[in-house]
């Protein structure tokens, strides 16, 4: 089965491409269906669909979890599409790379007996690299989500969320151990992947795919101003209100939005800092995008290492074109074992 990973930095336009492309294979009766799969983790937050920039095309239905698929799912207005792995779970739940793996192998599982298309879309390295492991239960790789989101912190704020992921973990560790920040991330990390790795058929059988990876890329300066319109047009969709009622919502029930495992999400701060009054709305603009053009900078990093990504400069006239051509080349291949 060939699958189809979309890379490349944030407001590229890689969802956009990721429909054409099922849209393409439907249109040539290749397949019967696509199925999107969100490599994003944020977008898997619900509540924070604005924000994270998982926006569900008006028109499209929500499945609940079936006996194919662990979590819902959206089937979208185009004839024979859905997307996975967008407003999975509540703010205050963990979301890791075994989660997502989980979630991958059901759907790939799912689409391989009905001749579905695969393509994977999204951000978050990690996830995409790490999807045709044939088991993931062994060693826990570092964690970006988990590190982004200990940026910051503080010594003791790591132990106590160690020590709500895994008490006796911590207990275990050394006092050297548990005044070192490094060390307190890695152990969290562990703890998290221990937790969460799935035991699934995957983990024994051969992997019978193959992946493709088609990367967007853009200039610097195109790039900035990509980021910046879309986080004004989010502003703009009333991410405001999003995140204000959000925060409401887990007051209520004793939590705090700067504690729960979302509150790492890209401009996330930028925006309660703007509904608290303590910036203003051009402030928020120019703050957000700086932090989403930090984090673009590091996918760049993340994708420098590899070279069997297929790149396509999204300023250069024909690039889509050429980028449907490798497609279906691709999918006209057989695929080695």
């Amino acid at each position: 089965m060939h699958i189809f990973s979309i890379v490349g930095p944030t407001a590229v336009g890689k969802s956009a491409v990721a429909l054409a492309v099922g849209e393409l294979l439907l249109a040539q009766g290749i397949v019967t269906g696509v199925d999107l799969i969100s490599a994003d983790s944020r977008q898997v937050y619900q509540g924070l669909e604005i924000l994270s920039g998982a926006d569900v095309p008006e028109g499209s239905t929500w499945v609940e979890a079936d006996a194919e698929h662990d979590y819902p799912y959206v089937t979208l207005r185009q004839h024979g599409i859905s997307l996975h792995g967008v407003a999975l779970i509540q703010p205050t739940q963990e979301w890791s790379l075994a989660h997502f793996h989980q979630l991958a192998h059901r759907v790939i599982a799912s689409a391989q007996q009905k001749n579905r298309a695969v393509i994977v879309v999204g951000g978050t390295g990690l996830y995409q690299t790490q999807l045709l492991q044939a088991s993931i239960a062994g060693h826990a790789p570092p964690d970006e989500v988990v590190r982004e989101r200990a940026e910051g912190m503080s010594v003791v704020e790591l132990q106590e969320w160690l020590g709500s992921v895994d008490q006796a973990v911590l207990t275990a560790l050394n006092e050297s151990d548990r005044a070192n920040p490094r060390r307190l991330v890695r152990a969290i990390e562990r703890s998290l992947w221990s937790q969460t790795a799935p035991e699934t058929e995957s983990a024994t059988q051969p992997v019978k795919h193959a992946q493709h990876f088609l990367g967007l890329q853009t200039s610097k300066e195109d790039l900035a101003s990509r980021v910046q319109q879309r986080v004004i047009q989010r502003l703009e969709q009333g991410v405001v209100n999003e995140v204000t009622l959000l925060e409401a919502r887990l007051e209520e029930k004793g939590a705090a939005l700067a504690r729960v495992p979302a509150h790492s999400a890209c401009g996330l701060r930028e925006v309660l800092a703007l509904a608290r009054g303590d910036i203003d709305r051009q402030q928020c603009i120019q703050l957000w995008t700086q932090r989403e053009l930090s984090y673009a900078k590091r996918q760049a990093t993340w994708w420098r290492k590899y070279p069997q990504v297929s790149w396509f400069s999204i300023e250069e006239p024909g690039w889509q074109e050429w980028l449907f051509a490798l497609v279906l080349e691709k999918v006209a291949s057989p695929i080695s074992h």
